[in-house]
């Protein structure tokens, strides 16, 4: 005698085709989400790198006013070195920077390592970040000594735009981080 199949007595599973559907689906989403991922991460990049130059300005400046001297900072390739040093010909920031005491507020170098407050080294080389001077130096009184500069943050391997950031320091020492001007057509 043949024994009828009870409920609990069949196979559980996913056939074949079910799957395949599944993985086809799952093929489209990611296809559809992979360029707004990416553009995520680029920002998220481009966001952290100004924000972290930022805090490293406004350092500068706070420690000009604490300690009631003028405070550099500037482009150093050095900052590995036993003794770094600034280097006035370069003009990426991303190279690494050095942030000193600068007491007799004209030194285009630190005079000791003593003297050296923050150093950074070269990071994110898929980014640069120039401006028109090798040094920024903060007076006392928080002011920036000399002119106003733009720190033009970009993409090296994108031509445009897009997820760049301009970080604009006034002479009064404050900061400005904004979406660059997008290029003049020609």
């Amino acid at each position: 005698m043949r024994r009828a199949p009870l409920l609990h007595d069949r196979h559980h599973g996913f056939t074949l085709i079910e799957l395949l559907v599944t993985i086809a689906i799952v093929g489209v989403l990611l296809g559809l989400a992979a360029p707004a991922l990416r553009e995520f991460v680029a920002k998220n990049k481009v966001a952290g790198i100004s924000n972290e130059f930022n805090a490293a300005i406004l350092r500068a400046r706070g420690e000009a006013i604490r300690q009631n001297t003028c405070v550099s900072m500037c482009i150093s390739t050095s900052t590995q070195n036993a003794a770094p040093a600034c280097s006035p010909a370069e003009t990426d920031w991303q190279k690494g920077w050095l942030l000193f005491v600068n007491k007799s507020c004209d030194a285009t170098t630190p005079a000791a390592t003593a003297d050296i407050l923050q150093a950074r080294s070269a990071d994110q080389a898929q980014y640069t970040m120039t401006a028109s001077t090798p040094i920024v130096t903060f007076t006392a009184q928080g002011r920036v000594r000399g002119q106003a500069t733009t720190f033009g943050l970009r993409d090296a391997g994108d031509t445009s735009t897009h997820y760049g950031r301009d970080i604009v320091l006034s002479l009064q020492g404050r900061t400005t981080i904004a979406a660059p001007a997008p290029p003049a057509d020609n």
